[in-house]
């Protein structure tokens, strides 16, 4: 058989109509060369996986007997994987006509990147965050337990992406909805660990990259469509999960051991999470809109409301330590 040049995982739980939207858009997508597609079910329960078999037959199909998370089902698509690069994709995800060639170009012509990402956007043409400059410090986990800082980061930094270079540059870390990746840095670095089985999963994945040596990038002329949970708001509250919870600590402890890193994580999560329970009580109150019309004081009501029992979880989850 010919040799493959690519890999494409996708990890599904019950998201089947995204999932069909995804693999349509693969199978229109410009190939770099022989390429394979792994479907991962992940325990759904359901008939999805096959009426995915039924309409997309070249389609190589893999069901977990019970829910590994992200982690596990991405190490369960490595062990059968045969290309020389790996595309770990989210099933949310419709990937654009010259995406996969672009990303796969990019790797060709520098072999000491073992990572590169696309730039991702919302179906409506609207950014995300693609990628992060530094690694989650404590420093870094106090802005991001605070809503209202990253909210003006994001409207005044200079990394908006009006701002940004059009060519490639290397970064800290990726966000994980598509990670086109090395297989051969992947046999050096190893797999996915499955103890982070969903929130900072690709975190830990590419800071063990670093550690190796190997450099990440973001490749802002790639783009891939991405739905997500952000344009909800959800990602200011993304901690507030209890299951999210469980793999941030993880990946703390794993990676910032010790006692004072542990109580510096802490004090850095409270410290954000008041300011953010704090703003979330004004906005409750009306005391941020008090001029708008009834329609949207009520809004104001439902997203403070929301803010305060995020942060309310988080805050108690940290006092108490159940984690």
């Amino acid at each position: 058989m010919k040799n493959l040049e690519l890999s494409v995982a996708l990890p599904v739980y019950r998201g089947w109509e995204e999932a069909e939207q995804c693999l349509r858009s693969l199978e229109a997508a410009e190939k770099p060369g022989p390429m394979e597609i792994i479907v991962v079910d992940d325990a759904s329960g359901d008939h999805g996986a096959k009426k995915i078999g039924q309409l997309f037959p070249a389609v190589k199909i893999l069901v977990n007997e019970k829910n590994l998370g992200l982690s596990g089902s991405i190490n369960r698509a490595l062990k059968v994987a045969r290309g020389k690069y790996f595309l770990r994709l989210d099933a949310d995800t419709e990937v654009e006509a010259q995406a996969l060639v672009q990303l796969w170009q990019f790797m060709e012509n520098h072999p000491q990147v073992g990572v590169v990402g696309p730039r991702l956007i919302f179906p409506d043409g609207r950014e995300q965050p693609s990628f992060f400059l530094h690694w989650p410090s404590p420093r870094i986990v106090a802005r991001d337990f605070n809503f209202v800082l990253m909210r003006l980061k994001e409207r005044f930094s200079s990394l908006r992406p009006s701002n940004l270079p059009q060519e490639p540059f290397p970064v800290a870390h990726l966000l994980g909805a598509a990670l086109f990746l090395r297989k051969k840095a992947i046999a050096s670095v190893g797999e996915m660990d499955p103890a982070i089985p969903f929130f900072r999963d690709e975190t830990d994945w590419q800071y063990r990259f670093h550690q190796q040596g190997w450099e990440i990038w973001y490749h802002p002329q790639a783009v891939i469509k991405h739905r997500g949970g952000q344009s909800s708001g959800q990602k200011y509250y993304i901690f507030a999960h209890p299951r999210n919870w469980s793999s941030f600590w993880r990946f703390n402890r794993k990676h910032y051991p010790g006692a004072v890193s542990e109580l510096q994580f802490r004090l850095a999560i409270l410290s954000g999470s008041l300011l953010s329970w704090l703003g979330g009580i004004l906005i409750y109150s009306g005391r941020f809109c008090p001029f708008l019309p009834p329609r949207y004081r009520q809004r104001c009501t439902e997203v403070g409301g929301r803010i305060l029992r995020s942060f309310s979880r988080v805050i108690f989850w940290t006092i108490k330590g159940q984690d």
